[in-house]
C-alpha cells in the first residue's frame, strides 16, 4: 500500500483541467471549463471542472470528485490502478509499503500485464529472421520506419506456439493470456497454441495508450497454406477490449481531432497509418465493424464533426447508409465522402497527388442528410412503379 503522503503528492501534482482536457472537449466559461458529461447522455454540457478546487461536478447527474475519481469512474480504474497511472504520468515513483489483499493484482490487471509482454514480443519478433516477410510486407505497402514505430507494429512468427512457449519459458501465468485471447488450448493433446500466426500485427490501444488488443494480417506465403485463414483476425472481446466501442489510432488522433473539432473515419488499419504518415492525424478506424452508438459517443468527446469515408462500391454505399443512420441524431455534423472507384485511402495517398486529392475529398464531403438524398432520388428514379417510389418515399421519410 502506499502512504497518504504519496497519495497528497500524486494529487497535487496532477492538473485536473489537463486530465480531463486530454479525454474528453471541454471549454473555458468563466475562471472554469464546462463539457458533455460523460456519465450520462449529455446535449448541453452540465458538467463543470474547477480549475482552483481541482474537482469536476455534474449538475444533471451528480457525477463528480477529484482526479482518483475520474480515473475511477470514467476509465474503470481501481483506487490502486489509477494512482499508478496518475503517478506515473506525473513522473512520481512510488514506495511500496507491504501489501494487502486490495493490491493484489485483479483478473482485468493480469490480462493488461499479459497484453503488454505480447506486444513487446510481437514487436521483438518484427526485427529478428521471422518477422523478415513482415518487414517485406511493411515496406511494400509503403509504411514508414516512423510509423512502424508510432504504431508499434509487430509480427507474429509463422510457428504454432512460439508465444505460448515464451509464456512458458518466463512463467507467466497462462490463464491470463487465453482470457486476453492470445493463446489457447489445443484441441487435441495437452499445452497451448498461438492464435496469432504468420500476420503483421496491429496493436489496438485505448484512449489512454496502453494495449488491450491486436488485429493481425496473415502475411504472403511462399507455398499455399492447407489451412483457411482469414485476411484479418482480431482478438476476441474481453473484459479489456470491446470492438463496438473502440476506434484505431485514437490514443494518437485524439489530440489532433480535439483542435479541428473533426474526426475522419476509414475502413483499415493500413489506411489510418497512411492518413497519419501524410500528416492527416485526426483519422481513425472501426474495427472491423459497422460504426455503432458507443463509437458515436466515443467520438463527440472529442469532435463537433464526423466525416465518414467509404468506397464506392455498392458494399461501401450500403456501409455509408448504414454509418449515417447511427449518426443522425448523435448531435454531431456528420458528412460522407466516397473515393475513387477501386481506391481505398491508402492506395490514393500513394500516388503523386493522392495527399492533395484525399484531402479535397475531405472537405467537399457531402453532409449526411444531402448524400442520404441523393441516395433516395437515385433509387426513387430507379423504381419501376408509383408504388416503389411512394415506399423509397417513406423509408426516407422513416430515416429522418
Amino acid at each position: 500500500m502506499q502512504s497518504g503522503d504519496q497519495i497528497h503528492q500524486v494529487r497535487q501534482a496532477t492538473d485536473i483541467v489537463e486530465l480531463i482536457g486530454q479525454q474528453i472537449r471541454i471549454q473555458p466559461k468563466g475562471r472554469e471549463f464546462v463539457a458533455l458529461c460523460p456519465f450520462h447522455d449529455d446535449s448541453n454540457p452540465s458538467m463543470t471542472v474547477s480549475p482552483t478546487k481541482q474537482i469536476y461536478k455534474c449538475f444533471a447527474c451528480g457525477a463528480g470528485g477529484g482526479a482518483f475519481d475520474w480515473m475511477i469512474n470514467y476509465h474503470k480504474m481501481t483506487f490502486p490502478e489509477a494512482l499508478r497511472f496518475l503517478a506515473e504520468r506525473a513522473g512520481i515513483t512510488l514506495e511500496r509499503r507491504g501489501r494487502e489483499s486490495g493490491d493484489q493484482p485483479n483478473d482485468r490487471q493480469r490480462m493488461s500485464e499479459a497484453t503488454e509482454h505480447a506486444l513487446g514480443w510481437f514487436r521483438a519478433t518484427l526485427g529478428r529472421p521471422q518477422g523478415a516477410t513482415a518487414r517485406a510486407y511493411v515496406e511494400q505497402r509503403g509504411i514508414s520506419p516512423e510509423m512502424v514505430e508510432q504504431f508499434q507494429l509487430g509480427c507474429a512468427p509463422d510457428a504454432w506456439d512460439d508465444l505460448a512457449q515464451d509464456v512458458a519459458a518466463n512463467r507467466w501465468d497462462p490463464r491470463s493470456f487465453r482470457s486476453a485471447g492470445l493463446i489457447h488450448g489445443r484441441q487435441s493433446g495437452s499445452g497451448d497454441i498461438d492464435r496469432f500466426r504468420h500476420r503483421l500485427m496491429f496493436p489496438i490501444f485505448d484512449g489512454l495508450g496502453r494495449p488491450i488488443a491486436f488485429g493481425g494480417r496473415i502475411l504472403p506465403r511462399q507455398t499455399p497454406s492447407d489451412r483457411e485463414e482469414a485476411k484479418y483476425l482480431n482478438s476476441p472481446e474481453s473484459a479489456l477490449f470491446n470492438k463496438s466501442a473502440t476506434l484505431y489510432g485514437l490514443h494518437l488522433a485524439r489530440n489532433e481531432i480535439g483542435k479541428r473539432r473533426c474526426a475522419v473515419i476509414v475502413e483499415g488499419y493500413t489506411d489510418v497509418i497512411a492518413c497519419h504518415q501524410h500528416g492527416l492525424s485526426h483519422v481513425v478506424a472501426t474495427l472491423g465493424t459497422a460504426l455503432t452508438t458507443q463509437h458515436v459517443g466515443v467520438l463527440r468527446r472529442f469532435s463537433e464533426k464526423v466525416v465518414l469515408v467509404f468506397d464506392a462500391d455498392e458494399a461501401g454505399q450500403k456501409a455509408a447508409d448504414r454509418a449515417v443512420e447511427v449518426f443522425l441524431g448523435g448531435e454531431l455534423d456528420v458528412a460522407v465522402s466516397i473515393l475513387p472507384d477501386g481506391l481505398d485511402p491508402a492506395s490514393l495517398l500513394e500516388q503523386a497527388d493522392g495527399a492533395a486529392r484525399f484531402e479535397a475529398l475531405l472537405s467537399e464531403a457531402t453532409d449526411a442528410l444531402d448524400y442520404q438524398f441523393q441516395r433516395v432520388a437515385d433509387e426513387y428514379r430507379g423504381a419501376s412503379t408509383m408504388a416503389g417510389q411512394h415506399r423509397i418515399a417513406e423509408q426516407y421519410v422513416d430515416r429522418l
